[in-house]
Formats: structure tokens, C-alpha cells, sequence
């Protein structure tokens, strides 16, 4: 049978009362992690609207919503959406899934348990922690060169009793929610705003997009005479390995001199259009319109 547990771990102490304490200090830590992430992300995402609004993207529906609701509140509401479809689908969605879970697994001489999470940084902080060590088993590949043989057929023989019958985790022992699914940034923590995203970066990001914009058609006919012998592909029938071909054709043009030099100059013309200093009052939507295109 395949046995994939690559989150797998093992206290190292078997004194439950103990692994509870650790835990709950290690709760508080992580949902201060959590709450500084959706917050990081939540002012990105804003200021990726105010810079969309006031670079004139954007249908009216959406450019009617920055002006009542503002940037900030509208990129909470995406981030509530997305984490609700995570709850309901349970299809993966990384950038926005700050939840973290244990499930814990006594043993007769050592206590095992699995995380579940998404966020790499959550991640490393639990297994940073002093009192875990990796302890993951899989057999479908050679066993890692940095363990022993001896090892690798204990840890195939503890995580068979640790998870008997299906192997399902939450069947076979109990589980620690550590931080839950709907991690949102209020605005109350003031050092948050801080994280503004600096004005080189969000023009850069826009420049990449026009630019990909401006070559896709030029990039698509090269694909079409490749592939298929000139002739005329509909953008819904294009598979999604030539998108993924065309993608990197452009990424590999914004690497050669010309691509460096057409983006340089796009930057430049979207820098003098750009809000230049973004402020909280920005991204709570108190200045909208043409203030909002007003350089501070």
C-alpha cells in the first residue's frame, strides 16, 4: 500500500500536559504570523486596486466599488470570499490559507503527529520549534540518504500504528486547531501600514502586464505558424500548454536587451501617473477619483 506522510513529525518528550502547553504558546505565535500575512496581503491587494483604478482599468461596476467601498475594504472582501471557497470546495488557494492544524498520535514510547497547512512560513515556524523533529515517512521512493535503513523501518512500523485501519489522521487521534480559516486584518495594528509596497515594484508589476498585453498577439501568430501551420487559433481554443509557451517566450524577450529597455520605458510612464506615496487614508478610500490620481 502507498504510504505518503510528509508532514509527520514526533514530540521529543512524550509528556502530553507538557505537548498541550506547547501548543497553546505556540497558537498565540502563529496567529500573530497569520494576522501579519492577511494583513500583508490585504494592502497589496488594495494597492493593487488603487493603482488599477487610477491607472483607468477596470469596468465601471468595479471602478463604482473603489469609489463607495474603497480599496482596502474590497480587498477584505476578496480575501473573505476566497478563504469561504476554500471551506466550501476544498481546493487549494496557498496565498490566502493561513489555517494550521495538528493531529496528535500517542505512541506507547513516543507521541507522533502531522501538520496541515498551506503557508510555508507557518510551517517553519512549528518545525523551528525545539520540542519537534521531522519524523515523515513515504515508501514510494528510496528512503532519504541523511536517515539510516534502521530508522526508516521504524518509522514505517510507528506510523502503522499511529495510523491503523484507513489511516485517516483525524480517526486515529486527536487534533489541535491552531489558527482556523478566516484570518482577515482589520486595520487596527498601525506598523502594518507600513508594508505599503514601494512604488518601483507596483509599477514594474503593471509595466510586465501591459507589455504582455501589447506582445500576445505578435507571440500568438508566432505559436499558430509554429504549431499550426499558420493557421488563425480562437483565444478559448488555445490549449494551455501554447499559453503556457507563450508566457515564456515573453518571459525569456524580458530578459534580452530589448525586453529590459521596453520595460524600463513603460515603467517610467506608468510611474508618472502612479499615486506616488500611498497612505492609509488612500487605501480606506477617503480620497477617490481625482484626488486619488493626485501625486502626494
Amino acid at each position: 500500500m502507498s504510504i505518503k506522510i510528509y508532514t509527520g513529525f514526533q514530540f521529543k518528550h512524550k509528556n502530553l500536559m507538557q505537548i498541550h502547553r506547547e501548543i497553546m504558546k505556540f497558537r498565540k505565535e502563529a496567529r500573530a504570523l497569520a494576522e501579519r500575512k492577511a494583513a500583508q496581503w490585504q494592502i497589496k491587494k488594495a494597492v493593487e486596486i488603487l493603482d488599477r483604478f487610477t491607472l483607468g482599468g477596470g469596468k465601471k461596476e468595479f471602478r463604482n466599488k473603489v469609489k463607495t467601498d474603497g480599496p482596502f475594504y474590497m480587498a477584505f472582501s476578496e480575501l473573505m470570499e476566497r478563504q469561504r471557497e476554500i471551506e466550501k470546495t476544498k481546493q487549494r488557494d496557498p496565498e490566502v490559507d493561513f489555517s494550521f492544524e495538528l493531529s496528535i498520535h500517542p505512541l506507547r514510547n513516543k507521541v507522533l503527529g502531522m501538520y496541515f497547512a498551506e503557508d510555508r512560513d507557518l510551517i517553519d515556524l512549528w518545525m523551528s520549534k525545539s520540542f519537534v523533529v521531522d519524523y515523515h515517512y513515504q515508501n514510494q521512493t528510496d528512503k532519504p540518504r541523511d536517515i539510516d535503513a534502521k530508522e526508516w523501518r521504524q518509522r514505517a512500523r510507528d506510523w502503522d500504528r499511529a495510523l491503523p485501519g484507513a489511516g485517516v489522521p483525524a480517526e486515529s487521534g486527536f487534533t489541535a486547531q491552531v489558527t482556523g480559516m478566516r484570518v482577515a486584518f482589520l486595520g487596527r495594528e498601525g506598523s502594518i501600514w507600513n508594508h505599503i509596497p514601494k512604488l518601483n515594484d507596483r509599477a514594474r508589476a503593471f509595466a510586465k502586464t501591459r507589455l504582455f498585453q501589447k506582445r500576445f498577439k505578435e507571440l500568438k501568430r508566432k505559436r499558430e505558424k509554429e504549431v499550426y501551420d499558420g493557421k488563425r487559433v480562437s483565444m478559448k481554443a488555445l490549449p494551455v500548454s501554447d499559453w503556457s509557451a507563450v508566457y515564456f517566450a515573453f518571459g525569456d524577450w524580458l530578459k534580452t536587451k530589448d525586453g529590459k529597455k521596453a520595460l524600463a520605458a513603460e515603467m517610467k510612464e506608468i510611474k508618472k501617473q502612479l499615486v506616488r506615496r500611498v497612505t492609509k487614508k488612500h487605501l480606506l478610500g477617503e480620497t477617490h477619483g481625482k484626488r486619488a490620481r493626485q501625486r502626494t
